[in-house]
Parts: C-alpha cells; structure tokens; sequence
C-alpha cells in the first residue's frame, strides 16, 4: 500500500514558501542528470565512468491551434531521466529523505528535490539497487507538493519496496506534467535537443571537461505523441 513519508522536525508548508522555486528553468534537469552521474560514479569510479549511461527523454504531445499541420504546437507531458548508477540505495535514500542534507559536498545544499515539486506536478522515482550478491531492492516513490501529500506533512510517498532476485542496478526518473504551463511550459515547448545540449553543456563545463576522456554515455531522445522524432548521442 502507497504511504506518506512524514517529515519529523519540519513544516513542509514553510519550508517550501522558504525554499524558492529557481529562476533557471532547466533546474530540475540539472539536478536529475547531477543525481544520475552521481550515482554512476558510486557504481563505478571515477575512473570507470565510461561505463556509465545517462538516457534522457523528453515526451511532447501535439494540438494544434487550426486544423494546419503548420501551427502544431508541441507540450510537455514528460522527461524521464534513467541511469545505470548505483540506484537509490539506502544512502541514496536516507538523503531524499532529510531536507537541507549535504552530506554529498559542501556546496550541496540538499534542497534540490524541492525544484521537482516546484516545477513538476509530480515527479517519480523508480530504482533498483543491490544489497548483496543475491539480493537487489526495487523501489518507486512519488515526489509532490500536492494537498494529499501536504496535508500529511510530506513530499514523499512510497509507492512500492519489494524485493527482488533478478535486477541490475538503475534509477529512472519522471518529471511529469509541468505546473505553470504558460510559461514554464512555453519555455520547454521552445527548447530542441541542440538547445538543451548546449545549456547543459554550459552548466556542467567543468564536470564535463575534467572527464572529457572518459565521459559516460550520454543520449537525448525526443518524442511527439509516443514517435521517436529526433536523437542526439552524448554531449
């Protein structure tokens, strides 16, 4: 049965109108694509990173504003990041769980989910991990600052931990439905795939030039109403 994870210490109604929604709107990508090479490092090593892979998927859904193929206008439904990381395991866990935590550097300040809830009317994690030779965990979560959750004091609701004899490590993340569609959604219904390699390209200039030899693989992916229209490999 779905349960709410309950914040013990914290009002998650205060900490969220503390917490401001980024004026980058690309934040929560940023933080799904730093979380996934983050955790394919934990799996790898730095310098085994090649063997790392990072899919990005950007789903749009078609209208049109008259009955001309000309004047379609594409929305956002979806972004589904999925790594081959480690997966959210119980460190992983543990720091989803407690908000400002930045155990993962210093300049990490822990609060990075909140942009999901900003942005993203809900975002779900869905991951697997090892826990020995024999055994892995297969987890899904729900993130969101919907009434149902606040009204729990949470923003985080476990869907489902079983586990599982058969897995290999990943964790996959969906961004779905963004919540201010006329301006947040106008910006990612203007961005292509070259725009969205370029600006993370910028963002992670340093990330991205210290691994240069041995970058993870990388894929961008977009669809139009489930069909594959455009594909761009690595950055």
């Amino acid at each position: 049965m779905p349960e709410f994870i309950r914040a013990i210490g914290i009002y998650y109604r205060s900490e969220l109108n503390a917490i401001k929604k980024s004026g980058v709107q690309l934040q929560p990508v940023y933080e799904a694509f730093s979380n996934a090479w983050e955790s394919i490092i934990e799996r790898f090593s730095k310098e085994k990173l090649r063997h790392g892979k990072i899919r990005m998927e950007f789903h749009y859904t078609m209208g049109l504003f008259q009955d001309d193929a000309e004047n379609q206008t594409a929305a956002l439904d979806k972004i589904i990041i999925i790594d081959n990381g480690v997966g959210i395991n119980p460190a992983s866990y543990n720091r989803l769980l407690t908000l400002r935590d930045n155990s993962k550097s210093a300049s990490n300040k822990g609060t990075g989910r909140i942009q999901f809830a900003h942005y993203f009317d809900e975002t779900t994690f869905d991951s697997m991990y090892s826990i020995d030779e024999h055994h892995g965990k297969h987890i899904i979560m729900t993130l969101s600052k919907k009434e149902a959750f606040l009204n729990n004091n949470a923003i985080l609701r476990k869907e489902l931990e079983e586990d599982v004899t058969d897995w290999q490590p990943y964790t996959k993340v969906t961004l779905n439905r963004v919540l201010d569609e006329k301006k947040d959604g106008n910006f990612f219904s203007a961005m292509s795939l070259e725009n969205i390699v370029f600006e993370l390209k910028h963002h992670f200039l340093a990330r991205l030039c210290e691994s240069r030899i041995n970058l993870p693989t990388i894929e961008l992916v977009r669809f139009e109403d489930i069909l594959l229209i455009d594909k761009l490999l690595s950055l």
